[in-house]
């Protein structure tokens, strides 16, 4: 009886700890799987792109700071940055900021951050206030600058370093882990500079 016991508990944790590997990995590969979906989809609209590439600089700009005064863009860029162009109505534009808002941990995070419209900038204020971020959220009056690229999905990210050089470019939203990625490359680079 004992024995049986003893091999029925046994079994039991080997079946727990098989379904919970099981599950691990059925969430790693279906992470990979929407990354992987995303970065197809995001590739078609790139290749399309005639007036942005990756390893042009963008030109720089003055821009309006929502609330505020105006700010050139390149006196925003960091090590590695975000750029990211958006309608204030669009979910996907609204996931995102709420998916960075999760990433960033400290003030200095923000700063690698940017938000840009030429939509409506009313709603565009009520988005930030919303999503309760502090990164830059600019406005492209009368679509001043954005009218030079061919940008025609939102969000639409462009990674950059502190020269305006395109590091990256991804059409739809960028995830947490995204986010973290550009976040932990700018720390490990502060630390070593220290």
């Amino acid at each position: 009886m004992r024995s049986t016991l003893k091999n029925l508990l046994i079994s039991l944790i080997i079946l727990c700890l098989a379904l919970f590997l099981g599950a691990l990995s059925g969430k790693f590969l279906g992470q990979r799987e929407r990354a992987q979906a995303r970065k197809d989809f995001s590739q078609g609209i790139l290749e399309q792109m005639t007036q942005l590439k990756i390893g042009d600089t963008l030109e720089n700009h003055k821009f309006e700071v929502l609330g505020g005064d105006s700010v050139w863009l390149k006196d925003l860029l960091s090590e590695r940055c975000v750029l990211t162009v958006v309608l204030p109505e669009c979910n996907d534009c609204i996931t995102e900021a709420q998916e960075l808002k999760f990433a960033i941990k400290d003030s200095s995070d923000s700063r690698h951050f940017i938000f840009a419209t030429w939509d409506n900038p009313r709603i565009f204020e009520e988005m930030k206030k919303e999503t309760g971020l502090v990164t830059r959220f600019l406005y492209d009056h009368r679509r001043a600058y954005f009218s030079k690229y061919d940008i025609s999905t939102f969000p639409f990210n462009i990674t950059l370093n502190e020269k305006g050089v395109v590091l990256d470019m991804l059409s739809g939203p960028m995830l947490k882990e995204d986010f973290e990625e550009i976040i932990n490359y700018n720390k490990s680079l502060a630390s070593k500079r220290n």
